[in-house]
């Protein structure tokens, strides 16, 4: 069998299409049979930049954000190319860098007297 690819590259800011608008589109359209490597921006990145697993990492041409904060992080920064973020390979003898994090995910729902999203549960 032989088969013809197409690669299509597309900004960020419009975001993945779900996989029931692929499936559908792949269902309903007589050239496309399969749309593959339809991921996650966020698991893209990781895989191209070889950032998976514990790792130091080179952060090139950053630029720290000044504004009004939008994490609780001690510093935010910026990089205009996703290529400045570098795995370090000089330092894969030392030990893992230490990890600290914590995740917490709200729910919220609008207050059907003050019209304000409230925080519904934690």
């Amino acid at each position: 069998h032989t088969a013809q690819y197409l690669k299509v590259k597309y900004d960020a800011k419009y975001g993945l299409p779900t996989r029931e608008v692929l499936q559908d589109y792949a269902m309903q359209s007589e050239c496309v049979q399969r749309v593959m490597g339809a991921h996650s921006l966020l698991e893209r990145f990781i895989v191209q930049r070889k950032l998976m697993g514990p790792c130091w990492i080179r952060l090139r041409n950053v630029a720290q954000i000044h504004s009004a904060p939008s994490s609780w992080c001690k510093v935010e920064c910026s990089m205009s190319d996703p290529k400045d973020v570098v795995h370090c390979t000089e330092l894969t003898n030392s030990p893992a860098p230490p990890l600290s994090h914590a995740t917490i995910k709200f729910k919220t729902a609008v207050n059907p007297t003050t019209h304000l999203h409230e925080i519904a549960c934690i």
